[in-house]
This record gives C-alpha cells, sequence and structure tokens, in this order.
C-alpha cells in the first residue's frame, strides 16, 4: 500500500512538472499578478480606510441603511444575506463536489476545496489582524470584526468558481454563459450589499472582501487551468 501511494504520488508530481513546464508564460504571469494584486489591494484598502473619500462613503452608506430600514426590506436582505453564509456555501459546494466527483473532475475538486478552505482561514486571519469593530459595534455572536467580509469573500469565491467551472468544462453557449454570469455577479453584489445594509459590515469591509475572494479566485482559476 505504501508503495502505490508513493508511486502514484510520484507520477502525479511528474505530470505537474511537465504540465508547469508547458503552460503559457503569459498565461501564468496574468494569472499570479492577478493574485498578488488582489491580495495586496486588501492592504492598500486598509491603508485608504482613514482617507477622507473612503471614510465619507462608509458613513453615508452606513447612515442611509439606518434611515431606510423597514421590516420588508429587512426580511429581504437577511434572506439574501445567507446566500454568502458559510453554512450556505459549505452546503452548495458539496453539491458542487459531489458533481465533480462524479464527472471524473477530481483534481478540480481539490483545487477548489483547498481554495475554499484557504479563503475562509484568511478571512478570520485578516480580521484579527486589522482588528476593526463592527459599525455601531455590532457582534454577530462572537464575531464583532468587521474588516473584511467573510460573507463576501465567500460569495465572490464560490460563485465566481461556478461560472469558472461552467465555462471551463460544459458546453456552454456564449449567451447561456452571459445569462449565467450576469446572475452570479448580481448575487454577488446583493449579498454584500445585504451586508452593508444590515449594518454588520462597511463599504471598504466588503470591498476589501471582494478583493479576497477575487484572489483566492485566481489562483483556483491558475492551477485548475494548469491541471487541465
Amino acid at each position: 500500500m505504501k508503495t502505490e501511494l508513493l508511486a502514484w504520488v510520484k507520477l502525479e508530481k511528474t505530470d505537474l512538472d511537465q504540465r508547469i513546464r508547458s503552460y503559457p508564460r503569459f498565461r501564468l504571469f496574468l494569472l499570479t499578478a492577478s493574485f498578488v494584486a488582489f491580495f495586496v489591494s486588501i492592504f492598500w484598502l486598509w491603508g485608504k480606510t482613514n482617507s477622507v473619500e473612503v471614510h465619507y462613503w462608509d458613513s453615508v452608506l452606513v447612515d442611509w441603511a439606518v434611515q431606510a430600514q423597514t421590516p420588508f426590506l429587512a426580511d429581504l436582505f437577511g434572506w439574501l444575506t445567507v446566500l454568502g453564509s458559510s453554512y450556505f456555501i459549505l452546503a452548495a459546494f458539496t453539491i458542487l463536489a459531489i458533481i465533480l466527483y462524479a464527472v471524473k473532475r477530481k483534481r478540480a475538486l481539490m483545487v477548489s476545496l483547498v481554495c475554499l478552505t484557504a479563503s475562509g482561514v484568511f478571512v478570520l486571519l485578516l480580521k484579527n489582524f486589522f482588528d476593526r469593530p463592527r459599525p455601531f459595534e455590532n457582534c454577530l455572536g462572537s464575531d464583532c470584526l468587521a474588516f473584511p467580509s467573510g460573507h463576501t469573500t465567500l460569495a465572490a469565491y464560490f460563485y465566481g468558481l461556478i461560472d469558472y467551472l461552467s465555462w471551463r468544462f460544459l458546453p456552454i453557449s456564449l449567451v447561456n454563459f452571459f445569462h449565467l454570469t450576469t446572475l452570479l455577479v448580481l448575487t454577488v453584489f446583493l449579498v454584500a450589499f445585504s451586508r452593508i445594509f444590515l449594518q454588520v459590515h462597511f463599504f471598504s469591509d466588503v470591498m476589501a472582501g471582494l478583493f479576497l475572494g477575487g484572489a483566492w479566485l485566481s489562483l483556483t482559476v491558475l492551477l485548475i487551468d494548469v491541471l487541465y
């Protein structure tokens, strides 16, 4: 058993090495640069949170959310925000994982799982690193930290992943892909906006979540592209 495992690891390593060597250098540079740019943008945005422009929009949008509150809108955005919750994303990813396994895309499944887990871990690490309280110090259980938005991060990563996998592995027409992309982008926007409307995040928090989700999505696209 041990010998077979070592042989499989060696075979996988050799195959991956060959794929990396034959991978287009420009595409490798572009996707790697995208990952770095998204990640660095989080720290750039944090440095701007005390600037007049960012502070203005953070304050204006949260104040507007307070004034716009109605029972109907609170319930509506309360439901919409669930689309970016860790419980919903994990349940949806389980279904996606079953589909990827069934169509023999195990490598894509493993890459997606690792990067999804990494995105969640980095949300916690960066929240504790920046230590920014939520608007009006609204705590969600024991979570009182805001920057970056975890819901927005998971939504940007997961729905972006679905969009990419659909284009990569499904025989989808350009028109249908455009419709799917529009729907998924709208979903991410609604999740991000719901976090502001529910007064649990500032505008800059959700922007940082988009950057973090985009970073891990870029890395996932790179790895899957190399592997397939």
